[in-house]
Formats: C-alpha cells, sequence, structure tokens
C-alpha cells in the first residue's frame, strides 16, 4: 500500500487559558519506509510512504515523525487525537494499518525507491 506523506495528526485540546476546546493540526516533519528483507534500505526522500507487504510478501514499515510538543501549549490536555492519511494506491484493496510507537531515533536519509 502506498500512502502519501502527507500525515496528518489532529488533535482536540483543552487548554487552561481558553473555555472551550481548540483543535490543532500538526503536519508531518519526516517520513521514511523500512524495508524488511534489508537493515540498510529505505525510502526517505521518495514521494510515497508504504506500508503492508509488496507483491513478494516483503514487509514495508512506514515512519512518520510529528512535532507534537511545539505544536500544542504547554499546560493543555490532550481530549481526542486523529492521524489521517490519504492512501494513493493499493493492489490488494482496504488493509488495516496498525500503529505502533517508535523508541529509537531515525532519519529520512536521502533513499528514493524508484517507481
Amino acid at each position: 500500500m502506498s500512502l502519501r506523506a502527507l500525515g496528518v495528526c489532529i488533535a482536540t485540546l483543552l487548554t487552561p487559558r481558553l473555555a472551550g476546546a481548540d483543535i490543532v493540526i500538526v503536519p508531518a516533519i519526516e517520513d521514511n519506509t523500512m524495508y524488511a528483507e534489508s537493515g540498510s534500505l529505505s525510502n526517505g526522500a521518495g514521494d510515497h510512504l508504504f506500508a503492508g507487504a509488496n507483491g513478494n510478501g516483503d514487509a514495508r514499515r512506514g515512519l512518520i515523525k510529528f512535532d507534537v510538543a511545539s505544536a500544542i501549549p504547554p499546560g493543555s490536555t490532550v481530549n481526542v487525537a486523529t492521524l489521517r492519511l490519504y492512501m494513493s494506491r493499493s493492489a490488494a484493496g482496504t488493509v488495516q494499518v496498525n500503529l505502533h510507537g517508535v523508541l529509537a531515533p531515525w532519519g529520512e536519509g536521502s533513499s528514493n525507491a524508484p517507481g
């Protein structure tokens, strides 16, 4: 599955200085695709983010980074967070994608998967 690298995190906040809730849109600041069959290949400079498996059954893991801390005022409470990704193509139709936290730093790099 190919996802546009336009991931957006939308959070609804209750801020201490405001009576109501605010909506904050946090754009992705980095993205990369890790290739399971190689620990040294990725797609950090390409136009797409891949998730799931390719035609050979090799896993693709998309990584998306958001700078939430600089977008949300200190002392705020996040009540709801939504992640929106837009699928640009899929040979398999609808595919479930799971989200996991990443505990180690990573970079986008300069690699670009052609096609």
